[in-house]
């Protein structure tokens, strides 16, 4: 053999130098982070543009935590919420802010309910939430939405998980705390809960000022009920009480009992409804983005064993694969209609969770969402998972 005669240590530090040149000749990165010149300086090649604008960007949120805790016009349940849970997920590239200004975020959130506050609804009640003028008819009533309250106390939620995961004790009291008052804002929406055979939905408030409101009593879209489906979830593995498995129980049976499987090719792929008591557009697909926080659901209760089953989780992936995708775009709607979208889309975020069932989706976000394209401005999750993998 040509290498006869090197030393094994020589040939070894060769043949990992060729590996790190080849890494780093594919990563775009000039890390201005003082931890970034660091690990460069350790590991030897540069560090992964991910890693880079995923500290940069969450660095720059948590300089002022103020405007993260408003919630008037939605920000707080659509974009603080998606920057906690990325946390949960890559925390560790951030130790300045995490767990600590993390714990300090999750304070002022809690802090921020309306019920804390006095801030009252359209219906003049201070309720265990966190209101919005967003989606009113009129821009001014308040209304305090069970998808808003989900994605808020989810990241909480997680937060409980992972140091429970690690065996972590240093915010045990916070953590009871926090899983308190996600229970207390849920518990906001017993009343809104049906029950029908196995099944199980929520549904809107009769006179609430938004569109939900003029089919009042009807199920609500599927992505509203899996925001909280997801947090009934993880209150169940938290607390074990049994009521948070029998919601989610009855949510998931409402789903899988409406979708429809089809065949692209020889591969099974689902299809279901954005809402299925929309007045003559019950049959409309979900769209991507929102489809997203579905799948979270849908995933979550896979790994706790409840309703779906491996082949769900197969079919999801097929949707996604066969029908989302379109080369460097993605459809709108997870049936494979509507027109093309940047893959940058935010929705983006909540599908790469599928990558803890199938390491491909990790490589095929990284081909449609390149860091020299992409990396400044994708969505707080999407950077997480993607940093993660470098991890």
């Amino acid at each position: 053999m040509l290498l006869t005669g090197f030393p094994k240590l020589i040939i070894a530090a060769f043949l990992v130098g060729i590996c790190l040149s080849q890494i780093s000749s594919h990563l775009f990165i000039a890390d201005s982070t003082s931890s970034g010149r660091v690990l460069a300086q350790v590991v030897g090649v540069r560090v992964p543009c991910y890693i880079q604008f995923y500290r940069e960007r969450v660095l720059h949120e948590f300089r002022d935590l103020r405007p993260l805790v408003d919630n008037e016009n939605g920000y707080l349940a659509w974009d603080t919420s998606s920057l906690m849970d990325s946390l949960n997920v890559a925390g560790s590239l951030v130790p300045e802010v995490y767990p600590g200004k993390f714990v300090e975020l999750a304070d002022k959130i809690l802090a921020a309910r309306d019920d804390r506050t006095g801030k009252p609804d359209y219906a003049g009640r201070l309720r265990r939430g966190w209101g919005s003028s967003r989606y009113s008819k009129d821009k001014k009533s308040r209304v305090v939405f069970l998808c808003h309250t989900g994605l808020i106390i989810y990241p909480l939620l997680r937060f409980a998980e992972v140091q429970h995961l690690a065996g972590r004790h240093e915010f045990d009291d916070k953590i009871r705390q926090y899983i308190r008052d996600a229970e207390d804002s849920l518990a906001e929406f017993d009343r809104d809960w049906v029950e029908e055979g196995p099944e199980g939905y929520y549904v809107s408030e009769r006179g609430e000022p938004t569109t939900l409101g003029d089919v009042a009593e009807k199920a609500l879209p599927v992505n509203m009920m899996a925001a909280a489906g997801r947090c009934d979830v993880l209150l169940y593995r938290l607390t074990g009480k049994k009521k948070y498995l029998e919601v989610a129980t009855r949510l998931a049976r409402y789903l899988k009992d409406r979708w429809k499987v089809s065949r692209v090719r020889d591969t099974e792929t689902l299809v279901w409804s954005y809402w299925y008591a929309w007045p003559g557009r019950e049959n409309d697909a979900e769209d991507f983005a929102h489809g997203g926080i579905d799948v979270e659901f849908i995933e979550s209760c896979f790994e706790e064993g409840i309703v779906f089953e491996q082949k769900d989780i197969d079919r999801v992936l097929a949707t996604f694969e066969k029908k989302i995708l379109n080369g460097k775009y993605v459809k709108r709607y997870i049936d494979g209609s509507g027109r093309d979208m940047s893959a940058n889309a935010g929705g983006m975020a909540r599908w790469i969770v599928l990558s803890r069932k199938d390491g491909r989706v990790l490589d095929i976000f990284r081909s449609i969402l390149p860091c020299e394209q992409y990396g400044s401005t994708l969505d707080y999750v999407s950077l997480a998972w993607l940093a993660r993998g470098y991890m």
